[in-house]
């Protein structure tokens, strides 16, 4: 009898080849974002007669025109929620009406819309087709739109799959090689997916009411406008959930952790116990990413989080495992992870770019307080797994990045007011030093060493004037001397 803490009995068949290792199921989740630099309330208001012409063109599974809906939830499914996550994390992914953050979260909105459309891909020497069948929208501050496909990989080998996610995942080259997209049609196929994105993209550029690209058009303007859809890098990020085939056995010398690599670095089956592959890891890269980056808690299941992507293969998953993996953790744990990633980037470029602001700064420290949170969950299994995917996503060193720049503008800021005060304590000297023309004048006169009045002030008024022009010579011979 099989136990939760019992590895269950294999009735397995070896495999012959790596090329013919197989998943049960797979689901890729392809993941991008760009700002918006619009409100949320805006762009969808400018977006329903666009969205429902895109929408018309896709079918639910009742073969129904699919359609956009707010993604919420209910009180008991937010209640049910809170039994996992802090109610600080969740308010900050779906935010009530009533939250005491209302104005900061007012931009914060979901939406989905569910669907089936088959796209073609050719691999190798065969056709292999995929179901796409959900989209994601998630608004966030500052403008930052993050999106996301589900893609269906059913029944396919694990080389199909990292070939479909590294195909997929890099649309300006597969914008660009337009032979390539028109074999079987995979082009406008999958193209056609991103039209509600082109229409949200021409909305916040132009103002105007959204326009679609027309099937089949691979102009440079068209290239251009994909490429906006990828404001940070060049692909989308993977976040892939595979199940183990029980029928199948790992061939030798290749173990999940193998998987794992070559499945999170989108390379060939087998790249990573291959010295003859062009793709084949140095032992100390490969054992720094798998060390660092892995996640292993359990016999049935691991996980590895990179920059560009995230794994987790599992064996024999249940039905709510499953579900956890494409909701709670990629839905919560991961797009919140890519949000803070994409937002802590975007302050670092403000702050390059142009002179910090104290706006900016207090920006920073209010996203930092809301939104850059360290404890996520009662479980130690999602913060486990959030703690990873940011140690993937090098969170914390774009943290550390711009809290350098926060401390070294301060520092400045702090040395600017000294300077202000100095210049202000100058200039009221300078006036103590004229109110005391009079004065000097009468003194010099009553000890008789001047003859009259006439003479005391215009000897007064010189030396002042001497120390107007010395004392300001002065000061700035100093500043020059300490900035050095």
């Amino acid at each position: 009898m099989e136990t939760p803490h019992t590895k269950p009995v294999n009735h397995t068949q070896k495999v012959k080849s790596l090329q013919e290792f197989r998943s049960l199921h797979a689901t890729t989740f392809l993941c991008g974002q760009f700002i918006t630099g619009k409100s949320t309330r805006y762009i969808i208001s400018k977006l329903t007669s666009c969205l429902d012409e895109y929408t018309n063109d896709l079918r639910s599974s009742s073969d129904t025109p699919a359609q956009f809906q707010p993604l919420t939830y209910s009180p008991n499914e937010r209640e049910e929620i809170s039994g996992i996550f802090h109610s600080r994390f969740f308010n900050s992914m779906h935010p009530d009406s009533y939250h005491q953050h209302k104005a900061f979260y007012k931009d914060v909105k979901s939406y989905t819309i569910s669907f089936e459309k088959e796209v073609h891909l050719a691999y190798k020497d065969e056709a292999i087709s995929v179901l796409f069948d959900r989209l994601d929208l998630f608004f966030f501050p500052k403008g930052l739109l993050l999106y996301s496909f589900r893609m269906r990989q059913n029944g396919l080998t694990y080389d199909a799959i990292t070939y479909c996610n590294a195909t997929f995942r890099a649309i300006t080259r597969y914008v660009n090689t337009r032979q390539e997209t028109e074999k079987l049609n995979v082009g406008e196929d999958f193209l056609s997916l991103f039209q509600p994105l082109i229409c949200i993209h021409n909305v916040c550029l132009s103002n105007n009411s959204p326009q679609t690209i027309p099937a089949g058009d691979y102009s440079v303007s068209t290239v251009k406008r994909y490429q906006e859809l990828l404001k940070n890098g060049n692909k989308l990020k993977c976040f892939v959930v595979a199940e183990e085939d029980p029928a199948q056995e790992y061939p030798a010398g290749y173990t999940r952790e193998n998987l794992l690599f070559d499945m999170a670095t989108n390379c060939p089956i087998g790249a990573s116990i291959d010295p003859e592959n062009p793709f084949h890891p140095s032992p100390d890269y490969y054992r720094q990413l798998v060390d660092n980056n892995k996640i292993n808690y359990f016999w049935n299941w691991q996980g590895l989080a990179l920059f560009d992507s995230f794994v987790v293969v599992l064996d024999r998953p249940q039905y709510y495992q499953l579900e956890a993996w494409h909701n709670e953790y990629f839905r919560f744990i991961y797009i919140h992870s890519l949000f803070v990633k994409n937002y802590l980037s975007e302050i670092n470029k403000a702050f390059r770019k142009a002179r910090p602001s104290i706006h900016l700064a207090d920006e920073f420290q209010a996203f930092d307080k809301i939104f850059n949170l360290h404890h996520i969950s009662h479980n130690f299994l999602p913060q486990a797994i959030y703690e990873k995917i940011r140690i993937g996503l090098e969170i914390d060193s774009e943290l550390e990045q711009l809290h350098v720049s926060l401390e070294r503008e301060s520092a400045k800021q702090e040395k600017q007011r000294e300077q202000r005060m100095n210049l202000i304590l100058a200039f009221v000297a300078l006036l103590a030093i004229f109110s005391s023309i009079k004065d000097g004048a009468d003194w010099f006169i009553a000890l008789g060493w001047l003859p009259n009045e006439g003479s005391a002030y215009n000897l007064f008024t010189l030396i002042e004037l001497v120390l107007v022009v010395v004392i300001p010579v002065g000061l700035y011979i100093r500043h020059k001397k300490l900035s050095k």
